[in-house]
């Protein structure tokens, strides 16, 4: 168990804004599913008054259309429930290479604010941002050697 939380702990970096973006996703996910919900439920209570106008449907033969309908319904909202799941565990996923690698290249800029250029940025193997960790440890090497010309003129 401590295991699964640490790992979770581990993909939510900046969680407020992992979630709110993964959660954003999500509901808009689930406004479309209920969209889609309500076209298809006045769609079929159209049905349903037609077939009234052309049969004569009794009273069992409603109650099972309405049971029909309450079913797509629930399955709908579950499929949405669901889908908004996925969705926020892969955002997640997804903004975690994003924010892990953000984290790194703000410490590795305050190494250098610091000056400790003899510092490098590494990151993950699918982390996002690797072009921009090239250039950094490349600045990096220039300020450590624009360092020791500068202190060696010093002395």
């Amino acid at each position: 168990m401590a295991r699964n939380q640490r790992r979770m702990r581990n993909y939510l970096i900046r969680p407020v804004s992992q979630l709110k973006i993964s959660g954003s996703v999500a509901v808009l996910m689930v406004a479309i599913v209920v969209g889609l919900n309500i076209v298809n439920y006045l769609k079929y209570s159209n049905i349903t008054r037609v077939m009234s106008n052309f049969y004569s449907l009794n009273e069992e033969t409603r109650e099972i259309l309405l049971g029909i309908r309450m079913q797509l319904l629930l399955t709908d909202v579950i499929l949405a429930i669901a889908i908004s799941l996925v969705i926020i565990l892969v955002w997640i996923k997804m903004t975690h290479r994003i924010y892990g690698a953000s984290l790194a290249i703000e410490k590795f800029v305050r190494l250098m604010i610091e000056e400790k250029y003899e510092s490098k940025l590494t990151l993950r193997k699918k982390d996002e941002f690797r072009d921009v960790a090239d250039v950094l440890n490349e600045l990096g090497s220039v300020l450590q050697k624009r360092h020791a010309q500068t202190t060696k003129g010093l002395k």
